[in-house]
């Protein structure tokens, strides 16, 4: 049985997985590999090693050479890392309402959609009314939902939208390129360069815009 499972970065977490696994159901299989889903990714394409940038409510790269050496970028959780994930789109539309109302930054564009978008999202008036789904009740997926709203208003010719999203996928890029340096030859002499598998619904359901 083969589990590629989002968390399983630590071997010695994963050997627990499997310990739990034969104990309650012994029966289930003969033999266990226990990996992250960014391997697990991985290995649906190749099993020479490649990369893959997984886009979905959060974010990670990883580059996996043939001889098992693997380089990440990124894959840290939401207050550590997560940049071009549909949580990180999601939070910098938020925060570029809340800076503006707040006269704290100016944003590059006006908030006024991004803003009704989020309140309406919400079902919110005003700034305190959204503490409570960030603290009391915080439920990060949820949270993460607006991006798919924040991609239509993109495709409308919103600026600040079309804005957040080349940010992210900005960001996405240089998490690509911070693996790809330490890409063995075999990767990189390969016809087109480096192969990069996406992953997530931020990436492959076309919510980027070109």
């Amino acid at each position: 049985l083969g589990l590629g499972l989002s968390g399983c970065e630590l071997e010695e977490s994963n050997q627990e997985l499997v310990q739990g696994l034969k104990q309650m159901y012994p029966d289930l299989a003969l033999q266990y590999a226990v990996g992250s889903d960014t391997e697990g990714s991985i290995a649906t394409t190749s099993n020479q090693g490649g990369v893959v940038c997984i886009a979905g409510t959060g974010s990670n790269t990883l580059l996996v050479n043939p001889d098992g050496t693997k380089v990440q970028c990124g894959g840290w959780g939401y207050l550590l890392g997560d940049e071009g994930s549909a949580w990180s789109i999601s939070w910098r539309s938020i925060k570029y309402c809340f800076d503006d109302i707040d006269n704290f930054q100016r944003p590059p564009y006006s908030t006024e959609k991004v803003w009704a978008l989020v309140k309406d999202f919400f079902k919110i008036q005003n700034q305190a009314d959204i503490l409570d789904s960030f603290y009391k009740n915080f439920d990060k997926s949820r949270i993460s939902l607006i991006c798919k709203s924040l991609a239509d208003l993109a495709r409308t010719g919103d600026d600040l939208a079309k804005e957040i999203f080349e940010e992210a996928g900005r960001n996405l890029a240089k998490s690509i390129s911070a693996v790809a340096p330490k890409a063995s030859a075999e990767l990189s002499n390969q016809s087109g360069g480096i192969h990069v598998l996406c992953v997530g619904s931020v990436g492959c359901r076309g919510i980027y815009l070109s």
